[in-house]
């Protein structure tokens, strides 16, 4: 069956992310070990990226694992200094696949702090306000309360767009996100490398 859609995740495949960053900027804050911290409350992490808890209730919790007392401009900076920048290459890739045709969804496990810097990457570096020009329609975690590798996140973009798994690729850096996405029949791809280098042939 022909394939009709890309789903893409965004940090790892478009937006460039380096998460010692942010280990390092709460090592400089004072943090004795937010590594170890961040793996063992990884659910509230998740729950914070699912839109199940606050910004502030999220700030509260951490630095009090943390036993930090940081404002709000340290924390949210602290917290966003692993997301980098988006390549105009990746952008360009994404608008040409577009143009030929395909229809394009954005699925990403983010928050409400991350999502505020990627519109702030977005304005500084394109003068935009999102990402929707590149996407029929995008999905971010906190706000759609579906965080992946549930199978719930990808059929709700199938169910939405009226598509068939076999009319789909996905494409992500997680392996745990392409195999659940492949069980549901999807195309699901690992990216390994840059997502440029992806040919027409690999979408089909």
């Amino acid at each position: 069956m022909k394939i009709k859609a890309i789903i893409f995740d965004l940090g790892g495949v478009i937006l460039n992310i380096d998460y010692p960053k942010m280990v390092e900027a709460f090592t400089i804050l004072g943090a004795e070990d937010f590594d170890a911290m961040h793996q063992v409350n990884l659910p509230l992490f998740e729950a914070f990226s699912k839109g199940e808890i606050t910004k502030g209730e999220f700030h509260q919790q951490v630095c009090a694992k943390l036993k930090l007392k940081l404002d709000e401009t340290q924390f949210d900076t602290a917290i966003n200094a692993m997301l980098l920048d988006l390549p105009y290459p990746r952008l360009a890739y994404i608008q040409q696949l577009k143009n030929i045709g395909y229809q394009t969804f954005l699925l990403s496990n983010t928050n409400a702090i991350h999502y505020e810097k990627l519109k702030l990457l977005l304005r500084e570096q394109y003068g935009l306000d999102s990402l929707r020009s590149y996407f029929d329609k995008e999905y971010y975690s906190h706000l759609t309360g579906v965080y992946k590798p549930a199978v719930a996140a990808y059929q709700m973009v199938l169910a939405e767009a009226r598509l068939l798994p076999e009319q789909v690729v996905f494409i992500d850096d997680d392996l745990n996100n392409v195999k659940a996405a492949a069980t549901l029949g999807i195309e699901a791809k690992q990216l390994v490398g840059e997502l440029t280098s992806l040919t027409m042939l690999d979408l089909r």
